[in-house]
Order: structure tokens, then C-alpha cells, then sequence
């Protein structure tokens, strides 16, 4: 990756919970997490609470209490605390198995993982917390989440014979995926990488905290940042190794917002062949997916002027007075549209000769004489003379001067 040359403009906007400094304030940094934790158990009680007295409410507490389910949970709570005992800071960076990961968002929806991962995921861009990139005269707005805690989870690897309990009881061995894993899930599946990728770009990741944004931090490490990468293992496992490499921030970033463009380009494509089709079928393939990205497109200024099939849900309210052709009623698009393009006939006749435009006679003459929109025309048609007089008479003036001679 080449060097920076000049970094670019970055203006931090952090809501009041974060943390001054990368590092400060644990509690407050994963009081997010613990709430949604917290949630969840509070459902898991009031499900349990309701099957209390049932059979199946006695099965599931005599499964919450059992033997394996506590050495199960002890088993993963022993391994957090294994990570993030062997994570610390040295300098301008974290090392460890628990080293912060961000990923920045800068997408008009939000980022969201599934399965065993489906508790985490980044809002939509400019929804909550934000972080503004001006660059090469542009200023995207990203929303951004900063991973601290791993994902860890139970593997039964196999069994062994509990002389107490006296059945073979499972081994369970607590696997995880560090924060730099967890930023590169969203960077696989939105991006590139994994099957279902949806090369959407837009998406930005690197190891620290937004912090590691800032410009004196990124000068003096000369514009680079470390990006989360993935390895397969070489064993035959299948598994996963997360790594970093140091790369060019800017470079990611164009990267990223020129996919993102590119990506805009095809859906926006699309949308306008599903709403241009003759078939009814094709036509209601058409979505707000669509519209999103047309809105998108516009507001970046990518796109200067809007398709009427997503324009018209967008300019269109009931403030806004709605005008109609007097002959084939037609609705008027615009308030500076004074001829219908269906019949040609002026939406008002009055407005539009006042404007400059030219009105047969006949549409003039349908104003009362008394009313003041025939005044108007009345003066409007002298003025009209008077500037036509005007403009003849150099024609005249030779005429005149050999009559005199």
C-alpha cells in the first residue's frame, strides 16, 4: 500500500458516554453490552417463571442448575477473563487476544450479523455514534462501534467418565472470536470475503478505538492504521486465525467509498428498469431497497437529478397544494411547469402570460373583465406593445431621414 502524502480532514464527534481517551472508562465502554446482557436474562427468567409448575418448566430449571450447564458457564466466564487479562496497552496500541476493533459504517443502513452472531451490529450511517470524514473537499458522516469483548462460546470435544456423577459427562472446550474477528465478520459479509458477500464497500475497518482516527495520531504513524485480516489455518481444521496488517487509512477509506458508489450505481440501475418495465410483474419488483440508494446517491450529490419513481414519494406531501390541467387533468409536477405535457394547455393562463409565456387569446379572455387577473393581462399586453414599438422603430429612422433630404 502507498504512503499518505496528506491526511485527511477527520472531525471526531463522540456522544457524552465515551470514553476521553482510548483505554479510560471500561464501565461505561461496554454499557451497551451489559444492558443487552442484562435483557436477555431478564426474559430468560420471565420465561422460566411462567412454565413454573409445568413439565417443562421443571425440565428447564433441573437443565439450568445441572452440573454440566454450571461447568459450562464457568468454562466461558474463566476464558473472558483468560483474553482479557492477556490484553494490554503499550504505546499507541493495544496487544492481546482482547485488542479493540472499530468498524465504521458509512452506509444509509445498518450492518447486522447472523447466527451465533446475531447480537452484534452497526446502525445505519449518521445514527448513533458518528464520526465525520472530510475528504478531497467531501464530508461523509459514518456511524461507528468500537468491539471490546470477544465472542466466546462452548465446543463439546468429547467425553470422559464422572466417578460422582457416574455417567460419562462432555468435555467442553470455550472458543472465541477476538474483536478484530468480530470487525472483520461485518468487513467479510458486507464487503468481501465470505459466500454471502454483498459487496456492498462502504465499510471501514481497523484495530483501536475511534481515537485511532485522530489526525496527530495518524501523522505521526504516518497515516496507517491496522486492519483485522483472516487466515485459514493450515491443519485441515477449517479454522480461522485473525490477524493485522498495517495499512494506508486513506486507501481503505477511497476504496471503500468508491465501491459504495459503484454499488449505489447498480442497485439505482436496477430500480429504474424494475419502474421503467412494461410488466407489472417486473415492475413491483421495484423497492424502497431502491429508493434508498437513489436518496443516498442524491444527497452525496453522485446523482443530480432524481428519477420521477423515487422523486415522487420524496416531494410530494400534503402541504404542498396539488394543481391540475383544466382540459385532461393532468397534475402539475412542478410550480414553474406552466404548460401540461400531456395537452399542452396552461395550468393557469394568467401566470404563465405574466411569466412571459405565450397564451392564445382565447385562454385570456375566459378572466372576468372586472377580476384582477385581467387586469393584470391588460397591462402585461401593453407593456408588451409598448417594448414591440420600441423595438421597430430603427426600421423607421432611415425612412424618415430621406424624406427629409
Amino acid at each position: 500500500m502507498p504512503e499518505l502524502n496528506a491526511t485527511p480532514a477527520i472531525e471526531i464527534e463522540l456522544p457524552p458516554d465515551a470514553p476521553a481517551r482510548e483505554g479510560e472508562d471500561q464501565l461505561t465502554v461496554n454499557l451497551e453490552d451489559r444492558m443487552r446482557k442484562e435483557s436477555v436474562v431478564s426474559a430468560l427468567r420471565a420465561e422460566l417463571k411462567r412454565l413454573e409448575g409445568t413439565a417443562a418448566g421443571e425440565m428447564a430449571m433441573k437443565y439450568a442448575g445441572a452440573k454440566s450447564a454450571r461447568r459450562r458457564q464457568q468454562i466461558m466466564r474463566e476464558k473472558r477473563e483468560e483474553l482479557k487479562k492477556g490484553t494490554f496497552r503499550r504505546d499507541d496500541r493495544w496487544e492481546g487476544p482482547c485488542t479493540p476493533a472499530t468498524v465504521l459504517n458509512f452506509n444509509p443502513l445498518g450492518l447486522h450479523l447472523y447466527g451465533e452472531l446475531q447480537r452484534w451490529s452497526v446502525p445505519a450511517a449518521g445514527a448513533g455514534k458518528t464520526v465525520a470524514v472530510t475528504h478531497l473537499g467531501r464530508r461523509f458522516v459514518a456511524s461507528y462501534m468500537t468491539l471490546t469483548e470477544p465472542h466466546v462460546w462452548p465446543v463439546t470435544i468429547g467425553t470422559q467418565n464422572d466417578n460422582l456423577a457416574g455417567f460419562d459427562a462432555a468435555v467442553i472446550e470455550a472458543r472465541y472470536i477476538p474483536p478484530i474477528g468480530l470487525a472483520h465478520q461485518f468487513y467479510s459479509h458486507y464487503v468481501s470475503g465470505a459466500a454471502d458477500a454483498q459487496f456492498m464497500g462502504g465499510v471501514v475497518i481497523f484495530e483501536g478505538d475511534i481515537h485511532t482516527l485522530d489526525v496527530k495520531r495518524l501523522e505521526r504513524n504516518g497515516g496507517q492504521v491496522w486492519v483485522p485480516k483472516a487466515e485459514t489455518t493450515l491443519d485441515g481444521s477449517g479454522r480461522v486465525v485473525y490477524t493485522v496488517e498495517r495499512e494506508s487509512f486513506q486507501v481503505n477509506l477511497e476504496a471503500a467509498l468508491q465501491q459504495q458508489r459503484d454499488y449505489a450505481e447498480k442497485v439505482i440501475a436496477e430500480g429504474h428498469a424494475y419502474a421503467t418495465s412494461n410488466s407489472d410483474i417486473i415492475r413491483n419488483q421495484q423497492s424502497n431497497y431502491h429508493v434508498l440508494w437513489h436518496n443516498w446517491a442524491l444527497a452525496m450529490k453522485y446523482k443530480t437529478e432524481p428519477e420521477p419513481w423515487a422523486s415522487k414519494r420524496l416531494h410530494d406531501s400534503p402541504s404542498i397544494e396539488a394543481v391540475f390541467c383544466p382540459d385532461c387533468h393532468e397534475r402539475q409536477s412542478n410550480p414553474e411547469q406552466y404548460f401540461c405535457k400531456n395537452c399542452n394547455s396552461p395550468f393557469d393562463a394568467c401566470k404563465a402570460f405574466l411569466a412571459g409565456k405565450t397564451v392564445s387569446a382565447d385562454r385570456l379572455a375566459s378572466y372576468d373583465a372586472d377580476s384582477k387577473e385581467f387586469a393584470l393581462i391588460l397591462a402585461e399586453t401593453k407593456r408588451r406593445r409598448a417594448n414591440i414599438a420600441l423595438l421597430e422603430l430603427p426600421d423607421d429612422e432611415p425612412k424618415k431621414k430621406k424624406k427629409e433630404n
